[in-house]
């Protein structure tokens, strides 16, 4: 597995949650694919937050 930056891991958890929640509503009912993906996106945001926030308490 390759090490990712903090930097951008930080950017993408900041700014995900951001543009996932400007997206349509329209758009997420009528689009499957789209419902989905902004659902997997939002669990991952959550686990990202979990190891940052255990590697900043490491610290």
């Amino acid at each position: 597995m390759r090490n990712v930056p903090n930097d951008i891991v930080q950017t993408l958890i900041r700014s995900l949650p951001i543009i996932i929640n400007n997206i349509g509503r329209d758009a997420e009912r009528d689009n499957l694919r789209l419902c989905n993906a902004v659902r997997l996106t939002k669990k991952i945001i959550k686990r990202l937050e979990k190891i940052e926030y255990e590697q900043s308490s490491n610290n």
